[in-house]
């Protein structure tokens, strides 16, 4: 007997174990798919301790599977929650599905994998899949089959986000803490992949407002929503809460997480952020994990107090290699043990960090690469650029049959920022902010994409650069290229003195002006539709930002415009934020390259029902003379209103088409004369929204 990658499950999840086995054991996206086995924990039980819990047997099956079998396995997936409350001393323990092995101030998995040799070190990958649930089993395994297989497309899988933690420890107040903003621009630097999106979040750059930054909260939230294929957060934490501002708490903001599949990989080089054998609560790596409308795919994150020394020592062992090692598709349970096997610290220290996911699991970026080129390597501000791209597989032959769409970003200058605090000063490098954002059609693998530079960029810098995601509904692709000088104004680019066009349409009707209010559902979506013939400014600059506001709430909007193939023009949607019914007001303003403003604003109706159908009836009924007529009151004028008359048998005998206006309506019918005397039905549909009613008429001449 032999198998690569080895599933230990309770029974309780064995179908769902069973799933994520079969399914590695087909995966042959990297090579040769593995041999797989599935292990019931209670035959370990059985036959290496006499049918005891015990967590040696675990570790004395694994030494055995080691030394017996061919080939050993590799990848170690631990299928079960545990808790440290072994015998259920608290009375309050919901179970011990896989126990975790404990030592003092030490949890860790790594444990009973450490089966050849004097030293400590794991001699397996392994993994657990904190579940105690069936349900939980479905939903975490199909995360993770979805996730390979059926990946959703977009920007977040070339993209990767780093969070630091400020200068502030709420435990001592009179400590600088500079060293998560400095250590995490070394990682960026030396560690993390280069060819892809870096998204900052540093905290410092957030105001405290009483013990907490809820500003910084709304970022986190809000990017992690947008996703990112890895999340880096260095800082402080615990098993609830990302950083003393609370910048994510367990209780309060899970319910926040809308990433639908747009799963992070998250390596938390914190303390005490995956404490998942408490027995009475579970820990972010837990819950994220089973969240089914989006949270995570996969967690490295401490199960103990950690010090941020060694925390960084192995996060720059793991980073380095998974993405500096020349390797290219690396799994996550061989970059961490490979870390460990070859960190400079503590080992105990080390071994707190475990694997909450798939070990075999490798990081969804784009499979294929574009390349990219401009027309010129000087960004000068108002002129108008060229960008060519084409996509190639990874070893740089061109795709020829690969055709779909492009979403291609320009992004300014990266400046260095200096933030003071108390005396001490924090220098790190800021990332240049959009200054185009577009979608092109790719076709036979090339694509092209036109933009003019706006006024607001960093003239006389040199580090800008633009990226390219492509796909194709199969597979995806990513490039980048750079750096970018950034130059003078073009003088001879063509005067502007306008701002841009803004209409909207709600549920893709069009607001007119001087119509009387649109009516919508409370859930209606809201597109904005921006035209400008230089452009729309996206840079997100202090008063040239795109605003939405409702009623006069203010939201900055700037990141979800998007241009289309002519850059001219794009838009943005939103979903209407639950407003209660009665009359509102949208207010658009948007700035163009040139920077002119511009602003439109709409009324609109929520109302609970949109062209909706009421009292509707035919009269006289019965229909004694040659005719009657078909009354009914609508909530909205509608072009669209179809009558349809049919037999008690389904035969169609009349159809009339009309539009309908705001309120009471009455179309007149004469049947035909053809007609017998009898029951006949009729059906009403009006608008887009498809309102319906039904009734019936009786005929008696």
């Amino acid at each position: 007997m032999g198998a690569e990658y080895l599933v230990i499950t309770h029974r309780d999840f064995m179908d769902q174990a069973e799933r994520l086995a079969a399914w590695r054991g087909v995966d042959d996206r990297f090579g040769p798919a593995p041999s797989t086995a599935i292990v019931d924990v209670q035959d370990i039980y059985d036959n290496f301790s006499g049918g005891l819990f015990d967590p040696v047997a675990i570790r004395d099956f694994l030494a055995h599977a080691m030394s017996n079998w061919d080939p050993a396995p590799m990848f170690v997936v631990l299928f079960g929650d545990g808790s440290y409350d072994y015998k259920n001393n608290s009375g309050t323990s919901t179970g011990n599905w896989i126990p975790p092995f404990e030592d003092k101030d030490l949890t860790s998995d790594d444990w009973f994998v450490c089966v050849v040799g004097d030293d400590q070190l794991p001699d397996m990958a392994v993994g657990r899949l904190p579940v105690q649930t069936a349900t939980d089993a479905r939903i975490v395994v199909d995360k993770l089959i979805d996730y390979d297989a059926d990946p959703e497309v977009g920007n977040w899988q070339s993209r990767v986000l780093l969070v630091a933690d400020d200068t502030f420890n709420a435990d001592n107040n009179t400590l600088i803490e500079t060293m998560f903003a400095t250590d995490s621009e070394e990682f960026v630097r030396r560690f993390l992949p280069t060819n892809v999106d870096i998204d900052k979040l540093y905290l410092l750059e957030f105001p405290l407002e009483g013990r907490f930054k809820p500003r910084a909260r709304d970022a986190f939230i809000g990017r992690f929503n947008a996703g990112s294929v890895l999340l880096v957060y260095i800082g402080h934490g615990n098993s609830r809460v990302f950083a003393h501002e609370h910048i994510f708490v367990l209780s309060t903001d899970l319910e926040s997480i809308a990433n639908d599949r747009r799963l992070p990989f998250i390596y938390a080089a914190a303390s005490q952020m995956a404490v998942f054998d408490d027995p009475l609560r579970d820990s972010i790596p837990e819950a994220l994990l089973k969240r089914a409308d989006g949270g995570i795919i996969g967690m490295i994150g401490a199960t103990r107090v950690g010090f941020h020394e060694s925390n960084m020592t192995l996060a720059r062992g793991f980073a380095r290699f998974m993405f500096r090692s020349g390797r290219d598709n690396t799994p996550v349970g061989l970059g961490l043990m490979q870390a460990k096997a070859t960190a400079d610290a503590d080992i105990r220290k080390i071994l707190r960090y475990n694997i909450f996911g798939d070990p075999l699991m490798r990081l969804g970026f784009p499979a294929l690469s574009v390349q990219l080129e401009a027309t010129s390597d000087t960004l000068r501000a108002l002129s108008e650029v060229h960008v060519a791209g084409q996509v190639v597989d990874t070893q740089g032959n061109f795709l020829r049959d690969f055709s779909g769409q492009a979403r291609v970003q320009v992004f300014d200058s990266t400046t260095q920022r200096f933030e003071a605090d108390r005396g001490d000063t924090v220098s790190y490098q800021k990332p240049g902010a959009p200054i185009f954002r577009g979608v092109v059609p790719v076709v036979e693998g090339r694509f092209e994409s036109i933009f003019r530079v706006p006024k607001d960029i960093t003239y006389g810098a040199s580090e800008g650069r633009m990226s390219a995601y492509a796909w194709n509904g199969e597979v995806s692709a990513y490039g980048s290229a750079g750096p970018f000088a950034l130059g003078s104004t073009d003088e001879s680019a063509p005067k502007d003195g306008t701002g841009p066009e803004i209409s909207f349409t709600f549920d893709g009707r069009i607001v007119s002006a001087g119509e009387p209010s649109l009516q919508v559902n409370p859930a209606a979506r809201l597109l904005v539709h921006i035209r400008d013939p230089s452009g729309v400014n996206i840079t997100g600059e202090i008063g040239h930002r795109i605003v939405l506001r409702i009623d006069g709430e203010a939201t900055d909007v700037t990141e979800r415009y998007e241009a289309q193939s002519d850059y001219r023009e794009g838009g943005f949607e939103v979903r209407l934020p639950g407003l209660d019914q009665g009359l509102h007001r949208v207010q658009v303003e948007a700035w163009d390259t040139y920077n002119n403003w511009a602003q439109a604003q709409s009324d609109f109706r929520v109302t609970a029902t949109v062209d909706g159908l009421a009292q509707v009836l035919f009269h006289p009924n019965p229909v004694e003379g040659a005719n009657g007529h078909f009354t009914f009151v609508l909530s909205q004028a509608t072009e669209s209103v179809r009558i349809r008359v049919f037999s008690v048998a389904g035969r169609l005998v009349a159809e009339l088409d009309a539009s309908g206006a705001a309120g009471f309506n009455q179309i007149p019918w004469q049947p035909q004369s053809a007609l017998a005397n009898g029951t006949y039905l009729y059906e009403i549909s009006a608008g887009d929204a498809g309102s319906f009613s039904q009734g019936v008429i009786q005929i008696m001449r």
